[in-house]
């Protein structure tokens, strides 16, 4: 996986005179990181890290990845039935494991996985889910396609499976807002598993709808014993 650096530069020298050690403090990356990332010496970037810079370039992360055509592939299996298919994949970032139960930190490197290429979306990314907190829709080690947005509005994840940024730290969790006549009375995050209990979001905690889960596109076959 490799950078698109020249969108880096562009917005360093516009909006920052061409000065790298400012472009870095105002969007909180250390210099010796984003000085890898502009030499090309790790490709191996954190989520963490990308998402900074793709806020700081106000783009999703697959405009500034450069994605290898022979990432696109056709690929032949059978199906359930016994039928022969063919199908179309490319590649897809997967940025790490995403808790469905309490919110933790996450900072995993990006890999890419294929999907089906009618699913690949240049706003998409996948997530594998790290708990059971969500099942049985989702369950551990699932791998969800999740649409992102540079902000998604309450409205638009009213009652749907969201990757949530609660204090720093993401989970999978259900939206559930209480409107009132001004907005937003009351944010709830809701597990699918009746075990856990809900998550209060609470006026002074910072909280971001990241994007919304489309559909699953993996899991792992159960062990028989």
């Amino acid at each position: 996986m490799k950078i698109d650096v020249s969108k880096i530069l562009h917005t360093i020298d516009v909006s920052y005179g061409g000065n790298q050690s400012e472009f870095a403090k105002a969007n909180s990356i250390s210099e010796s990181t984003l000085s890898q990332v502009l030499s090309g010496v790790s490709e191996r970037i954190q989520k963490k890290t990308l998402n900074k810079i793709c806020k700081a370039l106000n783009c999703t992360i697959n405009e500034i990845l450069i994605l290898d055509r022979t990432g696109v592939k056709m690929v032949k299996g059978k199906n359930v039935a016994g039928g022969v298919f063919s199908e179309t994949t490319r590649q897809i970032p997967l940025l790490g494991r995403i808790t469905a139960g309490w919110p933790v930190d996450q900072e995993e490197v990006i890999e890419m996985v294929p999907v089906s290429a009618s699913l690949w979306r240049d706003n998409r990314y996948v997530l594998e889910v790290d708990g059971d907190s969500m099942s049985p829709v989702y369950q551990d080690g699932d791998k969800i396609l999740i649409d992102h947005y540079g902000d998604v509005q309450l409205a638009d994840a009213q009652n749907r499976a969201c990757a949530i940024e609660l204090n720093g730290k993401t989970c999978l969790k259900v939206v559930r807002v209480k409107w009132n006549d001004s907005g937003p009375d009351k944010i709830s995050l809701v597990s699918l598993n009746e075990k856990f209990s809900q998550i209060n979001i609470g006026k002074s905690d910072d909280f971001h709808v990241l994007g919304i889960a489309k559909e699953l596109v993996y899991r792992r076959t159960p062990k028989i014993y």
